[in-house]
C-alpha cells in the first residue's frame, strides 16, 4: 500500500532479478500493474459487499469536503461516508462526488451509498 504503479514496476523488476529471473521474459510494466490492481480492488469490493450484513446497528458518519478532482485541477465537493459499529469497526463506504454542499445533496448521496 502507498506505492504507485510506476514505482511498483521497479520494485517487482528488482525482486525478479534477485530471484534469478530474466526481466525480459516477464511482463512488468506500469499499465499491467495498474490493471491488476484495479481488478483486485473490484474483486475485494464484490466480496466485501457479499459478506457485509446490516443486521447490527450501525452509525453513519459523513463530512463534506472540497477536494481537487482526480482528473482535473478543479475543486469538487466530495462526501466521505463511513459506517461504524459501536466503536468495533469503521468502514469507508465511499467518497461520492456531489453537485453542491447543500444538506439535500449530502442526504441524497448518503442514501445512495447506503442503498448500494
Amino acid at each position: 500500500m502507498g506505492i504507485s504503479s510506476r514505482r511498483a514496476t521497479f520494485v517487482l523488476a528488482e525482486a525478479a532479478k534477485s530471484f534469478g529471473h530474466n526481466t525480459q521474459d516477464i511482463t512488468i510494466n506500469r499499465m499491467s500493474i495498474h490493471r491488476q490492481r484495479k481488478q483486485h480492488r473490484a474483486k475485494f469490493v464484490e466480496e466485501f459487499k457479499a459478506k457485509f450484513t446490516a443486521d447490527i446497528p450501525l452509525i453513519i458518519h459523513w463530512y463534506g469536503k472540497l477536494l481537487e478532482d482526480l482528473t482535473s485541477k478543479q475543486h469538487v465537493d466530495r462526501l466521505p461516508v463511513i459506517a461504524t459499529e459501536e466503536g468495533e469497526f469503521s468502514r469507508l463506504l465511499g467518497v461520492p462526488r456531489i453537485a453542491s454542499g447543500t444538506g439535500e445533496a449530502q442526504a441524497l448521496a448518503v442514501t445512495c451509498m447506503l442503498e448500494e
